[in-house]
């Protein structure tokens, strides 16, 4: 359910101090200058779907930072969003520095220092999604922080009237509906970055993003095929199997584990579906591309700390380990 604060209701000279708690009680931890503090307001509606945070954010004039000895008090591992929805804002990372007006978008990673600049009263839409899930999934993003990305055209419109329904919905759903709906919005974003750094929006390797997101994409397309291999899909990629384990090797990880990761994500998205209790848990591992139950089990206890048959009783949820 969605959760909602406002500096209105303590006095004026404390609404700082409170409107920094607030933020940095839902957010990676920050410093917030504002200049005048005793005509300061601010409003926060925001709630969790699955591991995504999604917050709305309406107020005035600040500046924020985050340095370098946040990130050591508090090492945060997000990737950030900010839609704007109306006024403006700068953002600051990695030597770059873009602008958002209303229908734009940026990125930027909480694991590196970051300004962000409110001249004025504005309104933005904010998601926080584990880093470490969208590098398991798609890669870095390191080369499309504070980069203005449009909301209004191409795939980003399609992500930008997602995010806008998202906020509207203040609905109690099942935990399992949340993760489909954060894959989603994770799988629309990758299409919007990978176009906009395809279509030279990106001063850095420009054809990383695109290329990985490709490779990744056939093999999604083929994920619940038993037989499918590395080499099959570097060719329906047009890269070569050394290109394409370089792809995964800049990740720190293979292309064979972000298969088995990705499968084990799609089965017990399916476990914990109330609607598929009916169908065994060996015939959801088999669905999706395993062939062994025993290697099933031992793979998704590792990855997630507890067995499927735990996991569909209602067990405790870690977050997923690093296979």
């Amino acid at each position: 359910m969605m959760e909602r604060f406002t500096t209105q209701t303590v006095k004026p000279r404390e609404r700082g101090r409170h409107w920094q708690e607030l933020i940095c009680g839902y957010y990676p931890s920050v410093q917030i200058d504002i200049e005048d503090a005793g005509s300061f307001s601010g409003k926060i509606s925001t709630k969790r779907l699955g591991a995504m945070r999604v917050t709305r954010v309406d107020s005035r004039e600040q500046y924020v930072r985050r340095t370098r000895q946040e990130i050591l008090y508090a090492r945060e591992d997000v990737l950030q969003l900010n839609f704007q929805v109306s006024g403006e804002g700068f953002v600051t990372q990695d030597g770059r520095e873009c602008v958002t007006t209303p229908g734009t978008f940026a990125v930027y990673d909480s694991t590196r220092p970051y300004e962000l600049r409110f001249k004025d009263a504005f309104e933005q839409i904010c998601f926080n999604l584990p880093r470490t899930y969208l590098r398991q999934r798609y890669g870095t993003f390191d080369t499309v922080t504070a980069r203005t990305i449009s909301g209004s055209s191409g795939p980003g419109r399609f992500l930008f009237a997602f995010m806008q329904q998202v906020v509207v919905e203040d609905e109690a759903e099942q935990s399992s509906f949340h993760d489909r709906l954060q894959e989603h919005f994770s799988d629309l974003l990758v299409t919007a970055v990978s176009q906009f750094a395809s279509q030279g929006g990106n001063a850095g390797p420009t054809n990383r993003i695109a290329t990985l997101t490709r490779v990744k994409n056939i093999a999604l397309s083929q994920l619940r095929n038993p037989e499918i291999a590395p080499e099959s899909i570097a060719r329906a990629a047009g890269v070569s199997i050394r290109s394409l384990h370089a792809l995964f090797d800049q990740d720190e990880t293979t292309f064979c584990r972000w298969l088995q990761q990705t499968r084990l994500m799609r089965c017990k998205s399916d476990i914990e579906n109330p609607n598929l209790r009916a169908r065994t848990i060996s015939d959801i591992a088999f669905s999706w591309g395993f062939s062994d139950a025993a290697h099933f089990s031992r793979s998704f206890r590792q990855a997630f700390g507890l067995t499927p048959r735990e996991c569909r009783s209602g067990g405790t949820r870690p977050i997923a380990r690093q296979i």
